[in-house]
C-alpha cells in the first residue's frame, strides 16, 4: 500500500512546490505507517501520545515522481538553505537506509513534519529558496527505492492506496516511450517481480545456474540423512534473495 506521496505541484504564483502528504489514519500491523497526530490509548493506562512527524519504515509504500525527486534532490544539494540538524534535535524531514544487514534488506525509511499537525493537516509543501532542515543522518539513497508514480496521477490520488495500479501504469508508459529496464543488479532490485523483463529474468536464472555449478553432482545427489538436494536449493534461493531481493529458478 501507498501511504505517502511526494509530487511537483505549481503554487498561486506559478511556482514550482514540492508537496508531501499522507494518509489521515494509521497503517495496519504491517505498514509502520504512522502519521502525526495526538493519539489516545487505553491500554494498559489511559494516555495520550502526540506524534511530531508523519513516518514510515519501508520506502516503497511512499509514491514518488520523477520530476518531484528531481526536484527534491536540487533542494537538498542547496546549503544555503537546507540545514542539517546535530544529533537529538527536531527536523523537518528524515530519510535513512537503504542496506543489506544480517537481518537482510532495508528499504530505509522516510519521515516528515507537517506544518498543521494540530488542525488535522496532513500536507507539507517546499519551494526553492525556503529554509528547512533534515536530520543528522540523512541519506538520499531511499528516493531510488520508492515506488515511481506519473506525477498528474500523484495529485489526485487518494490514499492509502493499492500500489499495483499505480505500477501498471508507470511500466505500461514506459514500455510506450521504448525505454528498456537494465539488467544490472541495482535495477533488478528496484524493479517489482512482476514488471521484471524477459533479459531481467534470464540474468536471475543465469545466477542461478551459477550457484547450482558450484555444488558438485554428489552433493546434489546425497541424501544419506536429509535431502541435500533441498538445502542447496534454499541456500541457492537465500543467496539470489540476498543480491537481487527476488527469486526466479532456472
Amino acid at each position: 500500500m501507498i501511504y505517502i506521496k511526494i509530487y511537483l505541484d505549481k503554487d498561486e504564483n506559478g511556482e514550482d512546490m514540492l508537496v508531501f502528504d499522507s494518509a489521515k489514519e494509521d497503517g495496519d500491523s504491517h505498514s509502520f505507517f504512522k502519521v502525526a497526530c495526538k493519539k489516545h490509548f487505553t491500554f494498559p493506562i489511559e494516555y495520550d501520545l502526540f506524534e511530531n512527524m508523519t513516518s514510515v519504515i519501508g520506502v516503497e509504500q511512499v509514491a514518488i515522481s520523477a520530476e518531484a525527486k528531481a526536484f527534491f534532490l536540487s533542494l537538498l544539494e542547496d546549503n544555503n538553505f537546507c540545514q542539517k540538524m546535530s544529533y537529538g534535535n527536531d527536523s523537518d524531514f528524515e530519510m535513512h537506509g537503504c542496506c543489506q544487514s544480517r537481518y537482510g534488506w532495508e528499504s530505509g525509511d522516510f519521515a516528515f513534519c507537517p506544518p498543521k499537525i494540530n488542525a488535522g493537516e496532513t500536507r507539507k509543501t517546499l519551494r526553492a529558496g525556503e529554509n528547512f532542515t533534515i536530520d543528522w543522518i540523512f541519506s538520499t539513497t531511499p528516493l531510488e527505492y520508492m515506488t515511481p508514480c506519473d506525477n498528474e496521477i500523484l495529485k489526485s490520488l487518494d490514499l492509502p492506496a493499492d500500489e499495483k495500479p499505480l505500477l501498471d501504469a508507470y511500466y505500461a508508459k514506459m514500455r510506450e516511450r521504448g525505454e528498456e529496464l537494465g539488467c544490472d543488479e541495482d535495477t533488478i532490485r528496484k524493479t517489482p517481480l512482476r514488471y521484471l523483463t524477459e533479459d531481467q529474468k534470464e540474468v536471475l536464472r543465469a545466477e542461478y545456474r551459477r550457484l547450482a555449478s558450484s555444488y558438485d553432482k554428489q552433493e546434489w545427489n546425497e541424501s544419506r540423512d536429509y535431502d541435500h538436494a533441498a538445502m542447496l536449493e534454499d541456500k541457492i534461493r537465500e543467496a539470489i534473495i540476498k543480491k537481487y531481493g527476488k527469486f526466479i529458478g532456472d
